[in-house]
């Protein structure tokens, strides 16, 4: 990057209900198929996400979060989203995958009636990152 070059680079937090799901399904041990499964993304290199871009040479960095919230009609809007994300392919038998998609189904429903009172709310965040070198 160039002195005066921009960037502003978008990358997700892991703090959303499918990964909060999975981590979830994963722990219980239900499915010992997932214990090797790696996530597209480690999320966990996310951790301190700012302490990581004050490392970089940059005169102004900035690291933002936002979070946004989507109230779902309905359990069946997540299980079709859940069905729909080739998450497990490649990783997972393909005679596990719809079993485990259901697990994070229930997962989510779970979370729902204990934090949002049986209404199904979809929050997920983002990190934004601006800096200029």
């Amino acid at each position: 990057l160039k002195t005066g070059g921009k960037v502003l680079t978008i990358l997700p937090t892991g703090q959303d209900p499918l990964i909060t799901s999975f981590n979830f399904v994963k722990a219980s041990g239900e499915f010992p198929c997932l214990r090797d499964f790696k996530p597209l993304i480690d999320y966990s290199k996310f951790d301190d996400l700012p302490a990581l871009i004050a490392k970089i040479p940059f005169k102004n960095a900035k690291v933002d979060v936002f979070t946004h919230s989507v109230p779902l009609p309905s359990l069946d809007i997540f299980r079709k989203f859940v069905n729909g994300l080739p998450f497990f392919q490649g990783q997972v038998p393909d005679e596990q995958i719809p079993i485990i998609n259901e697990a994070l189904v229930k997962a989510f429903e779970l979370e729902c009636k204990k934090k949002y009172y049986g209404k199904y709310q979809f929050n997920a965040s983002i990190y934004v990152v601006t800096a200029e070198k």
